[in-house]
């Protein structure tokens, strides 16, 4: 659709091109307000990775600082485990049986809930979906361009590598938008530099510890050079440690800020070895925390400009390491550190025709979590 970055200052149009989410005006361009204290409810699909734990932490902290103020009752939150029926039968409740005032989902597939989306609209419910948009227009989508991000890992690959580059897929939940928008990526960029080879695919279902076995039964049977990993979420610290069980060179990799990943990196630099490593940080309570407030910010009757809103990943690399390791990460930390500050509620005004601070107010400007 044309016109869809309308509005939007320049550095955040240019998120946009390549954009492979739904794009266009929002349905909540003209949304009425939702008069407190409102119902919330988040539909998850998926709980199995310490990337998704800390989204639900999130959640409930959001939760418990609304309902302490008076403008949240009840919450409910559900887990379809990557089952579709399931989810659909979820968001049929928060419809008809929780009353939600809204609804937040971090939902798997491309289109599968798209008529149920539609049906909470049609009810007055607005939905936001979290990392994962659907093919609706009827849901306002707070993402990542994964096209984009995946073109800086393999274009940052392409500056660090030269001659024949052997590259290992590590993907993450196959079908899932992000990993669709990754994959595309990685044909796109494979048509164009014609010295990368990928010479396997595996599924890490975005869990180290499944990461982690299936790159240690690849290796096992493959005995050649590895110059690259590409993989789809925070999976690199299980993969990185397979690479050092098995004694085998560290790949040139990128990863959304793990902790157990930023370990390994500090640990290398201090060794003084410079692995070629970039992290394009997805800090999963910060990102809940965005997402929340969008919810409530179509709550309160803000309208959002475009359906797609794309915020733009923190970048990790060598010379701001010190910013995101401390020393409590191990290899095997699971917990995501995330500075304050990385994502102010600030950035989100631009997305909309009348933002301000989520309430209620300080008396400075600001509001509950902003």
């Amino acid at each position: 659709m044309k016109n869809y970055t309308k509005g939007l200052p320049a550095p955040i149009a240019q998120l946009y091109p390549h954009a492979v989410d739904l794009l266009g005006p929002s349905a909540y361009r003209d949304w009425k307000p939702t008069k407190p204290p409102w119902t919330v409810c988040f539909q998850n699909s998926y709980l199995g990775n310490s990337w998704r734990a800390n989204t639900l932490a999130a959640w409930n902290q959001m939760v418990a600082e609304y309902k302490k103020a008076g403008l949240v009752a009840r919450s409910f939150v559900t887990n379809s485990n990557l089952v579709t029926a399931t989810a659909i039968s979820q968001f049929n409740d928060m419809i008809t049986a929780d009353h939600c005032s809204a609804i937040l989902t971090i939902p798997n597939g491309t289109s599968a809930l798209d008529s149920v989306i539609k049906r909470a609209y049609d009810a007055g419910i607005p939905v936001v979906v979290d990392q994962g948009p659907q093919t609706t227009p009827y849901g306002e989508n707070y993402d990542e361009n994964f096209y984009e991000i995946g073109m800086q890992y393999l274009n940052f690959y392409a500056q660090k590598l030269h001659g024949q580059v052997n590259l290992l897929d590590v993907i993450g939940i196959p079908g899932e938008t992000l990993s669709v928008d990754y994959q595309t990526a990685l044909a796109a960029f494979l048509k164009t530099h014609k010295n990368f080879h990928v010479v396997g695919t595996v599924t890490g279902q975005v869990t180290d510890s499944i990461a982690k076995q299936q790159v240690l039964q690849f290796l096992s049977t493959h005995p050649g050079r590895i110059d690259a990993v590409y993989q789809e979420g925070g999976m690199a610290s299980g993969i990185l440690q397979a690479f050092l069980q098995e004694h085998r060179p560290i790949p040139a990799m990128g990863d959304v800020g793990a902790g157990g990943f930023l370990a390994v990196w500090h640990e290398l630099l201090q060794k003084g070895q410079h692995p070629n490593f970039i992290g394009l940080a997805e800090p999963p309570r910060a990102s809940m925390r965005e997402a929340f407030r969008v919810m409530i910010m179509i709550l309160e009757g803000k309208h959002p400009k475009n359906i797609t809103i794309y915020f733009t990943p923190p970048r990790i690399t060598s010379a701001n390491l010190n910013k995101w390791w401390n020393r409590s990460l191990t290899v095997s930390s699971t917990n995501y550190p995330e500075p304050p500050g990385i994502l102010p509620m600030k950035d989100l005004y631009p997305y909309f025709t009348n933002p301000g601070p989520t309430v209620p107010y300080d008396g400075k400007g600001r509001g509950i979590s902003g």
